[in-house]
């Protein structure tokens, strides 16, 4: 327990450092339009992901993990693209967040399925 609530501590911190650091070095790209706000917003909640799958690490499996990571990757990305270009069309960036969701519930979704029958073979 004691591990888990210092890696919270430091990711927490980790964030609040990074948020910190774009949020003044780049302030007049971030903060002149809504797209770079929420990208900005949505970067800091994906980078205290990892606390979050730290704490649930047990309960998580190989692909779970796998596609978590991923999806953290690929968030990330998507987010520092619309730091830099805050002034775009907030309805592409929004489709863009629904579709990175969908593949990554859908994916669980199949792990999960896979997994589960692999698990109840076993015990036949």
């Amino acid at each position: 327990m004691k591990n888990k609530i210092t890696f919270f501590v430091l990711n927490l911190l980790l964030v609040l450092a990074v948020g910190l650091i774009i949020g003044l070095a780049f302030s007049n790209y971030i903060f002149s339009g809504i797209a770079g706000i929420i990208a900005f917003t949505c970067l800091l909640v994906i980078l205290f992901t990892p606390s979050i799958l730290f704490i649930f690490n047990s309960k998580l499996d190989t692909g779970s993990r796998i596609m978590i990571s991923f999806f953290i990757l690929g968030e990330t990305v998507l987010n520092i693209v619309y730091l830099f270009i805050p002034k775009s069309e907030i309805k592409i960036y929004a489709i863009i967040q629904v579709i990175l969701i969908v593949m990554l519930m859908v994916s669980l979704l199949i792990i999960l399925g896979l997994f589960k029958k692999n698990a109840s073979k076993e015990y036949d």
